[in-house]
């Protein structure tokens, strides 16, 4: 019994020495599980692995080794594989057919770990912030510090992917490299704003450094090297609420214009609202007009930022073009913000602006035709039965003939489309000015037709041609 279970066991070991696999017992959340099969022989056939407990697996290479010992060449061939999972996995036995026999690998079990602090003698990466009790949306500027040895063998350093979830982020400038003593430090910085109040946590972050493996040999065409992941501390912050209806903190100030008061029917007006300061405007909520008998046209807001003296800064602009047939008022615009030094609500106000307009010159008014009416004079005369007769007789013949005359009339109006006064007009216009002139009196009764009057008066290159093809069209269909 004993001698069987011996030649059993020697059996086993005999199929598994033919066939390897290579597999860390853990990983760190969002790192690759990076494992190896490795087979030795002449004819060697590598499972299809395209998923492990339903993460997609991907193919990381294959290398091929050679050895020729005492006349006996060997061939030993690595596959690579790799995928991520989001929980402890477990690889399972793959099947691997060496010159013509069946190998199996072993089970290993993946325990997937929460990313935490390297604590290594060599290295120290950070992250450091300026605050960590904030309001939603307040700058929170943060440190990335990586600091190492000068005479450390480092090939490469790399950045890992950066984890901002739950927040707004603003990379400031390039990487930034201090010396002191015997160690290097590289800062990179960024401007955070918490995107949602409560208990927020930024991630670690991590650094990939490629090192020159001094403990193996040198190889003719490259040095040896292998790597590392260094990772960060993760940084907690709490975040307060903003009041109702306010969207943006920081201390700014707003200001206003128009480029005109007094206007022609034909024109536009052009108001412009910048506002400035410090805090993050990509935030605000977007400004809109309405203001009663006019159109208001407007292009996206523009939005700048910078990082100035330890202050992160923006700008916010918005042009708005309005088009009315009488005069308007702009109406005043308030901005509620949130001043954090005082932890109160301000606003930002603008006055409104009046505008006059002059009505357009040409309209005719519409003018009411009365008609008279005639004496109808009564004229009474006997008929006899015999002209009665020939009087109806004629009467039923025109009848046929008017009903026909006024059917093939129909017909050719039909066929014919007839052009309004007003298509005449534009079609004879030769100029943007000319055309705007016709079309302003009908301003606010086709959205269509508005974009088009408003193209005409902002532009005075465009193509008239083809834009009085367009409103011709308009026109046709809807007056």
């Amino acid at each position: 019994m004993i001698v069987r279970w011996i030649f059993f066991l020697l059996c086993v070991n005999t199929l598994y020495a033919q066939v390897k696999i290579f597999a860390p017992q853990s990983v760190v959340q969002d790192e690759a599980v990076v494992f190896e099969l490795q087979a030795s022989g002449e004819e060697i056939t590598f499972p299809e692995i395209s998923s492990i407990e339903g993460f997609p697996v991907q193919k990381a290479g294959t290398s091929n080794q050679i050895t020729i010992v005492n006349g006996q060449k060997s061939k030993i061939v690595n596959k690579k594989f790799l995928f991520y999972p989001n929980r402890s996995v477990q690889i399972p036995s793959f099947e691997v057919i060496v010159d013509g026999k069946t190998y199996t690998t072993s089970v290993k079990e993946i325990e997937l770990q929460k990313a935490q602090k390297t604590q290594n003698s060599q290295f120290d990466f950070k992250i450091v912030s300026d605050k960590t009790n904030v309001y939603l949306n307040e700058p929170i500027v943060v440190d990335y510090l990586f600091t190492y040895k000068k005479d450390d063998k480092i090939m490469e350093l790399a950045l890992g992917n950066m984890d901002f979830e739950h927040f707004w982020a603003k990379k400031i400038g390039d990487a930034t490299t201090k010396e002191e003593g015997e160690h290097i430090t590289q800062r990179l910085r960024y401007v955070l704003f918490a995107q949602q109040s409560g208990k927020l946590e930024l991630k670690p972050a991590r650094v990939i450094a490629r090192l020159m493996d001094v403990g193996r040999s040198y190889s003719f065409f490259q040095r040896p090297s292998k790597q590392m992941s260094i990772y960060s501390n993760a940084l907690q912050f709490e975040v307060e609420p903003l009041p109702k209806g306010v969207s943006i903190v920081g201390d700014f100030t707003i200001e206003s214009n128009i480029d005109k008061a007094h206007i022609q029917a034909s024109q536009a007006v052009t108001y412009t609202l910048h506002i400035k300061g410090e805090g993050n405007l990509e935030d605000l909520n977007d400004i809109t007009l309405d203001i009663p008998n006019a159109t208001v046209y407007s292009n996206d807001a523009k939005t700048t930022s910078s990082f100035e003296n330890g202050k992160f800064l923006s700008t916010y602009t918005k042009n708005f073009s309005i088009v009315a047939n009488e005069s308007f008022t702009i109406p005043a615009v308030k901005i509620p913000y949130f001043l954090v030094n005082k932890k109160k609500v301000q606003y930002l106000t603008v006055q409104t602006y009046d505008i006059t307009v002059d009505a357009p010159q040409g309209i005719q008014k519409t003018v009411t035709l009365e008609k008279k009416e005639k004496p109808v004079r009564e004229l009474t005369k006997e008929i006899s039965d015999y002209n009665g007769w020939v009087y109806f007789s004629f009467g039923v013949l025109s009848t046929v003939v008017v009903l026909f005359i006024g059917l093939f009339v129909r017909k050719k109006s039909n066929e014919k489309r007839v052009e309004t006064p007003l298509i005449k007009s534009v079609k004879k216009a030769k100029s943007n000015s000319e055309l705007i002139k016709i079309l302003v009196p009908y301003v606010n009764k086709n959205t269509a037709l508005d974009t088009l009057i408003f193209e005409l008066e902002k532009n005075n290159n465009l193509d008239i041609k083809f834009k009085k093809k367009e409103i011709i069209k308009i026109l046709k269909s809807d007056f």
